[in-house]
């Protein structure tokens, strides 16, 4: 069985007339033939969104959740892509770090070799 689909329109009638009047789901679902789920979740998005929770175009898929969700995608995906040039510049740091340190002890080494020729030459 296909899904019905509704337009705005619809959807928007039925939110303002179970949220103004005292009609309960099962009446709005035998005056016009929409399931009761279909009806909860429309004023559940209805309540969060007002009319912007439904899609002028039919062919429009990205619910206003939805969109959220994209936005924080997006934003995460920013995040990562920050914080991961950082663990690059950082790995770098860490290079230099190991190289200066390294180069005084190989230094220190010659130091003392050189120490060591020149206590063999005296003694």
């Amino acid at each position: 069985m296909r899904k019905k689909k509704y337009d705005k329109a619809f959807k928007v009638m039925i939110c303002k007339e179970y949220g103004e009047t005292d009609v309960s789901y099962r009446e709005l679902q035998e005056e016009y033939g929409c399931h009761p789920t279909s009806m909860v979740k429309w004023i559940k998005q209805y309540r969060e969104y007002g009319e912007d929770a439904f899609e002028d175009d039919e062919n429009a898929s990205e619910t206003p959740t939805q969109s959220k969700r994209m936005g924080r995608l997006e934003a995460l995906e920013q995040e990562v892509a920050l914080l991961k040039e950082e663990i690059k510049e950082l790995k770098e740091q860490a290079r230099e770090i190991d190289k200066a340190i390294f180069d005084d002890f190989d230094e220190e080494d010659e130091e003392e070799e050189e120490r060591k020729e020149v206590v063999e030459d005296v003694g």
